[in-house]
């Protein structure tokens, strides 16, 4: 069974209400730590593990179609909960929670509190990876251009030198024994 929620839209000014349903202090904590990363793929995994004592689920699925992005994790489960979730008309994916039995209405308005919290490190990161594309991609011909070269060139070169330190160091321990 899967529960959709209509389209959720920050509104800045919570209720006295939701603000005692959401201890200030757990809403302080997760916002805390996604406020430490601008990429997706540690984002949304942050966002699960600070909200699983609150909302317990067995996996998550992020996913944003601007950039492509799907993200997995956990055991996939019969009974899920999805939010499509926006900023100001700006889409910024769709999160699915999932677990073995369905979430309940004080999960779910939990769920939707808790989700406040991630808005605006999302939007963040959106407008990170925007200017990072923007950065990397020629307007008028929209390939790559140098400046991705390098970072690339410099990325794999790094790449490169982790794999033959770790090779070097397997080939000592081989012959030492």
């Amino acid at each position: 069974m899967t529960k959709i929620s209509s389209n959720l839209e920050i509104i800045g000014n919570n209720t006295f209400e939701e603000t005692k349903f959401v201890n200030l202090k757990n809403r302080y904590d997760i916002s805390s730590a996604l406020q430490t990363t601008l990429e997706f793929n540690k984002l949304i995994p942050i966002f699960s593990r600070k909200i699983e004592s609150m909302i317990p689920h067995s996996a998550f699925v992020y996913t944003n179609a601007e950039f492509g992005l799907e993200i997995k994790n956990g055991v996939f489960t019969r009974h899920s909960c999805t939010y499509t979730l926006k900023f100001e008309k700006q889409q910024l994916g769709e999160l699915k929670l999932m677990r073995n039995h369905p979430f309940d209405n004080a999960e779910i308005k939990l769920m939707e509190t808790l989700l406040c919290c991630l808005i605006y490190p999302l939007k963040n990161a959106t407008l990170y990876h925007q200017a990072l594309k923007m950065a990397y991609v020629d307007p008028l011909t929209q390939t790559n251009n140098s400046a991705y070269f390098n970072d690339s060139v410099k990325r794999e070169m790094n790449n490169l030198a982790v794999r033959h330190t770790k090779n070097k160091t397997n080939r000592w321990l081989l012959n030492r024994e």
